[in-house]
């Protein structure tokens, strides 16, 4: 199979352990199957395996991108998420201040809405994190304050903000997608579409359950 032409940027590892049951090593050697060039960890607000993951994505000839999913408070008091990618040394210096302030000036792992700033997001690639990110999230419930929102994004992300989509099975996924796209073409906003990785294969499907269910105090057998 040639993927070439596909790359995964959303990739929960290990060290996201509410979530994800990936092995660095298994994601590279997968990647290796796929014939894929790159691919991208956004573990949720750590850097941990960054180090591992990119000493073993060059020994294969793969090229790693380093990046992490931010969670943000929103103005309306709530928690949104942010994919940040690193572009080079200055981005990965400036996305380890970012998760610095994530546990000096946050509260429960959630960066201050207010942190983030043109000057201090440098060399970032930020992705909007589908429905889990704030532009997302008004796209769904307040549509009118969509384009403000854009709009302040493209201001810390200048030319280097993506709004992106993904296919996760919410049964409103076509209409999400469709005012997503939308959205980004009136603004001339480049779009990118994702899969939201936290397995590699189905086998690994339970065990990705379990982990879920652990992180959120419940049982497998509990409604989502």
């Amino acid at each position: 199979m040639d993927n070439h032409k596909f790359i995964h940027l959303d990739v929960h590892t290990e060290y996201s352990i509410e979530d994800s049951v990936v092995r660095i090593p298994h994601l590279i050697n997968k990647v290796c199957e796929y014939n894929m060039p790159a691919v991208a960890i956004t573990d949720i607000n750590n850097l941990f395996g960054a180090v591992k993951f990119y000493l073993a994505a060059l020994k294969q000839g793969i090229k790693p991108i380093v990046g992490t999913t931010v969670r943000i408070a929103t103005p309306a008091g709530g928690v949104c998420e942010l994919v940040l990618l690193v572009m080079n040394k200055q981005g990965f210096h400036n996305l380890s201040e970012i998760l610095s302030a994530v546990y000096i000036k946050g509260q429960d792992g959630v960066l201050p809405a207010d942190f983030l700033t043109p000057e201090g997001t440098t060399d970032i690639i930020a992705l909007s994190a589908g429905r889990d990110g704030l532009l997302g999230q008004l796209i769904l419930n307040d549509p009118e304050s969509a384009a403000k929102c854009l709009q302040d994004y493209q201001i810390l992300f200048p030319g280097r903000y993506y709004i992106q989509v993904r296919r996760l099975g919410h049964k409103d996924d076509a209409k999400f997608i469709r005012s997503a796209v939308e959205l980004a073409n009136q603004h001339k906003v480049p779009v990118v579409a994702t899969s939201k990785v936290l397995f590699l294969t189905p086998d690994d499907h339970l065990s990705h359950e379990v982990r879920v269910a652990v992180n959120r105090g419940q049982l497998l057998e509990d409604p989502e």
